[in-house]
């Protein structure tokens, strides 16, 4: 029964004190917090940064291949358009 009041006791005193400890907590943990928050803005910024230089990276290879691809339709248009040649005995 004391071990019962006991814990009664102590959790009401640190319901009492509650917003006291949290407040010095937060003083303490705010300045990582704030480093914490700074370091994920720097590290998305620079993702972003990375992100646009592979897009531009990509979209000049894509304008290569389909240059390259066209060349190559235009040629087989072109071949296609030659006659087949055919092979005519001479006639003496």
């Amino acid at each position: 029964m004391i071990q019962v009041i006991g814990g009664i006791a102590a959790g009401a005193a640190a319901m009492m004190m509650a917003p006291s400890i949290m407040a010095v907590i937060a003083r303490a943990f705010k300045p990582v917090a704030k480093t914490m928050i700074k370091g994920g803005i720097l590290a998305f910024e620079s993702g972003k940064q990375f992100a646009h230089g592979v897009e531009a990276a990509f979209a000049g290879s894509v304008e290569a291949i389909e240059d390259i691809s066209a060349e190559a339709r235009a040629e087989i248009a072109e071949g296609q358009k030659v006659p087949a040649k055919t092979s005519k005995k001479k006639e003496a």
